[in-house]
């Protein structure tokens, strides 16, 4: 995708098997990519610090949060909020996140940060729904899971994540902060 020929500075930040998943179809692509709060899958977290400050584009979890404010982690033991996430950052960093509450958008803007969610878009809502469907549910030998599915692939939804932040990405002017494309205008009215 011409769009993607630059290399992006991507943080994953929480998640579940979609972020794992993610995490490696971005560095497959060349980018650079940092996780903190996501383990397994050869991932090597990192403790939130300065260089989340440095990201083109932070990819938060399906759903952002669990509780109490809370980032959705369960693949992790770590705890983080969403407040100390967006201290962390720099006033017009990009986040994008699924199923993004008002609130937490509102909490974002108060930081000057730009948080979408990806989740809004129909296409990424069918690409994560059939695979979730096909993986959960009793079997009939009593398993949890789909006894005609090896292993559930979760890519069609993360290609859909990952076209969605880079073309964000790809359309934002840096300087000004301001969206060029009607496709990138659109999506600051997925609320």
């Amino acid at each position: 995708m011409e769009w993607m020929d630059r290399e992006c500075n991507f943080w994953l930040v929480g998640g579940d098997r979609r972020q794992q998943a993610l995490a490696k179809l971005l560095e497959e692509e060349g980018h650079t990519v940092h996780v903190t709060a996501l383990e397994g899958e050869g991932l090597t977290p990192e403790p939130p610090g300065p260089g989340l400050a440095l990201a083109h584009c932070v990819i938060l979890p399906l759903p952002v949060t669990q509780g109490e404010g809370l980032l959705h982690t369960p693949l992790s033991g770590q705890q983080l909020s969403l407040e100390d996430l967006f201290r962390a950052l720099n006033p017009g960093q990009l986040l994008c996140g699924g199923l993004v509450t008002p609130a937490q958008r509102r909490q974002a803007e108060e930081h000057g940060l730009r948080l979408y969610d990806y989740y809004a878009r129909e296409e990424c809502m069918v690409a994560n729904a059939v695979p979730t469907a096909a993986g959960v549910g009793p079997t009939r030998d009593g398993r949890v899971g789909n006894p005609w599915v090896e292993e559930i692939p979760f890519l069609g939804a993360n290609s859909e994540i990952r076209d969605y932040s880079a073309t964000i990405i790809a359309n934002e002017s840096f300087e000004t902060g301001e969206i060029r494309s009607s496709f990138a205008a659109s999506v600051e009215t997925d609320e």
